[in-house]
């Protein structure tokens, strides 16, 4: 069995834009996760123009998924046991379950896809040797490892923890997977 995380919500602020969020501390809430890959491509974009602020979806390796898994098991605990304070109201029971928005996505026939958030400002990125590096050429093909930090946040509709990526260290190249024309 697992060690429980040394994870903890702090005091909910809003800022300017009405966005409500928490920092979690402790030794668990900056973590690496390694040979990641992107099947949907790189950060999203709007309009066809680079965001500052994005969306990335990661296929995740078995030991990804379980430590992302268990961040979400122990949020779902955590706020379902300081529901007043962070949400401002009582959870019925299994609430947290309806409401919380997981960060791994889980389709039959699919591997897991795990959610990050992406500043693009605030992003480190770094080669095989650990010096400073570009962004991944091919986010389709590259692997990477990366650093996140975790952040809780709600809003009417739910509440879940972000993963904000605080660095990228591109490690490899992808097997090629050949794929059958679905026309054949």
């Amino acid at each position: 069995m697992a060690s429980p995380l040394d994870l903890h919500i702090g005091d909910v602020t809003t800022s300017a834009q009405g966005v409500k969020s928490a920092a979690i501390t402790g030794s668990d809430a900056t973590f690496i996760l390694s040979g990641l890959t992107a099947p949907f491509g790189g950060p999203n974009t709007y309009d066809g123009k680079q965001c500052k602020r994005m969306s990335l979806g990661l296929r995740l390796t078995e030991e990804a998924t379980e430590r992302l898994t268990r961040i979400d098991e122990w949020a779902k605990k955590y706020v379902a046991a300081n529901a007043p304070r962070l949400l401002g109201k009582r959870l019925e029971a299994g609430e947290e379950e309806r409401l919380y928005v997981h960060n791994v996505r889980r389709d039959d026939g699919f591997e897991p896809v795990g959610r990050f958030k992406v500043n693009v400002d605030y992003v480190n990125y770094w080669d095989e040797k650990n010096e400073p590096g570009q962004p991944p050429a091919y986010w389709f093909s590259d692997v990477v490892d990366m650093c996140c930090q975790a952040r809780f946040w709600t809003s009417c509709a739910g509440f879940g923890v972000s993963l904000t990526v605080t660095d990228v260290r591109v490690v490899g190249q992808a097997p090629h997977q050949k794929r059958k024309c679905p026309w054949s």
